[in-house]
């Protein structure tokens, strides 16, 4: 259910972020369906590749750290270069790759208690 959830709430966090700060001048919307996009495949294949981070005995604390800091690090650049090199964005890459972390931070902290509960 994660696998799936995650990716969503990301590309709609970036829709929605790219909607709201564009609104006034760029009424096209397949832009912004195209960053989303971009950031929910950044997501979903941050936590592939997280998949294959060896954890020592199953230790919790690591295992928080590498959600809390390396799984949105990893979408964060994946999405500044998708924007980049893909969209050909006139954003920078550090703004881009702030927003990709954001939205997988995001992410995480609403998935992770509706994954719970079903």
């Amino acid at each position: 259910m994660d696998v799936i959830l995650k990716p969503v709430l990301a590309g709609g966090i970036i829709i929605g972020y790219k909607y709201w700060m564009d609104r006034s001048y760029d009424k096209n919307i397949n832009k912004h369906l195209y960053s989303g996009a971009v950031g929910a495949g950044a997501v979903f294949a941050s936590s592939y590749l997280s998949q294959f981070y060896e954890i020592p005995m199953n230790n919790e604390k690591v295992e928080a750290i590498l959600n809390i800091s390396l799984k949105p690090a990893v979408s964060g650049v994946l999405y500044g270069v998708g924007e980049k090199y893909l969209l050909d964005s006139n954003d920078s890459f550090i703004k881009n790759t702030l927003v990709g972390a954001g939205a997988c931070a995001v992410s995480g902290f609403i998935a992770t208690p509706v994954s719970k509960y079903f």
